[in-house]
């Protein structure tokens, strides 16, 4: 339900969220404390939104409109662009998007076919042009892309695929030196058990991507790819039992930290460090309606990590935590962030 994403001064950061009443809302921050209340920025929406900022202090978020248009609106030098830009075409999915540098944003949907559908916005403006249809490949995503932006000329992307009452592949597109690789590199997690919900994806370094996933299982599996084998690495299983789809963070060379809500509501944690797993989940409290969404800065001199979501009662949470160097956090502050979120998720399944 929630996106977020960091200006490039001062460790500032916007929380986007949709609204009860359809609008896409925003809260900013600067450096450790919030600037001010919930603002709308207008807008009618089915979708969660997406942000991405890239670079030059400007932020863009992109969210599915109550049409089926993927729409957008800017915040540079300061202030909000007026309206919201239409992007045509038609969304099944809620956007995707990444950005690896200033004048690039990488846009990714679905149209109603299940193909994956991508516009890309360069300092030539947006290709192919807004009077044209969006770039589409086949394959049948059965869930949300996501994608990743890891550096120049280099974004790689999963989803699933599957249809309805079959157990759903994970599989991977690349574009790399100025071309499109994929669909390619389809798995399961094992032959009876596929993916439900939507995929998380992390650039764990400069050529490596990792995604992580629910199985029908309940169970978290984590995969790789990389530019140096250019081959996926075996689906392993991190265990667990989970309702929603998993959160990754890079939060240090060689470090990924996972999190997902539990099937008790509560936010669970596990660290990977050099390439080893923890032993077990650690649970971190809490109380979430949603997918979390986590942060991590050194303002204030000493490095932190927050975690955001959907708490009761409509209302954003976040806990807060020191970084460490250990496998688990250890014990947080969890706060009460205000808000009037709608609880809902638009994706276009089937899987579940």
């Amino acid at each position: 339900m929630l996106a977020m994403a960091q200006l490039d001064t001062d460790s500032g950061f916007f929380v986007f969220a949709r609204g009860s009443d359809q609008a896409i809302w925003h809260r900013q921050a600067s450096r450790a404390a919030w600037d001010g209340d919930w603002k709308s920025l207008g807008g009618q929406f089915d979708s969660q939104p997406a942000a991405v900022a890239s670079g030059n202090g400007r932020v863009d978020v992109f969210a599915t409109a109550t049409d089926g248009s993927i729409r957008t609106k800017t915040y540079q030098d300061g202030k909000w662009t007026n309206d919201w830009l239409n992007l045509r075409g038609i969304s099944v999915n809620p956007p995707t998007v990444c950005s690896w540098g200033p004048n690039n944003i990488e846009v990714f949907g679905a149209n109603e076919k299940g193909l994956l559908t991508h516009r890309r916005h360069s300092s030539n403006g947006w290709e192919p042009a807004l009077d044209q249809d969006w770039d589409s490949w086949g394959g049948f995503t059965s869930a949300a892309a996501a994608a990743v932006c890891n550096g120049a000329n280099r974004v790689d992307v999963v989803s699933y695929g599957g249809y309805a009452n079959a157990l759903h592949d994970v599989g991977w597109m690349h574009y790399i030196n100025g071309s499109w690789v994929g669909w390619e590199g389809n798995s399961r997690p094992d032959g009876g058990v596929g993916y439900r919900g939507d995929p998380a994806l992390v650039a764990v370094d400069s050529e490596t991507a990792a995604t992580l996933g629910i199985g029908s299982d309940e169970r978290m599996y984590y995969a790789e790819w990389s530019t140096t084998t250019t081959n996926y690495s075996k689906t392993e299983t991190i265990g667990g039992s989970f309702e929603s789809a998993p959160h990754i963070l890079v939060t240090g060379n060689r470090r990924l930290d996972v999190l997902a809500v539990g099937t008790d509501n509560k936010l669970m944690h596990k660290a990977r460090v050099g390439g080893t797993w923890a032993g077990d989940w650690e649970p971190l409290g809490g109380y979430f309606n949603s997918v979390p969404m986590a942060f991590q800065s050194d303002s204030g001199g000493e490095p932190w990590i927050a975690v955001f979501g959907l708490g009761p009662n409509g209302h954003m949470i976040h806990g807060r935590w020191t970084a460490t160097d250990e496998f688990n956090w250890g014990e947080g502050q969890w706060f009460d962030d205000a808000g009037d979120i709608s609880p809902s998720w638009f994706r276009a399944g089937p899987a579940r």
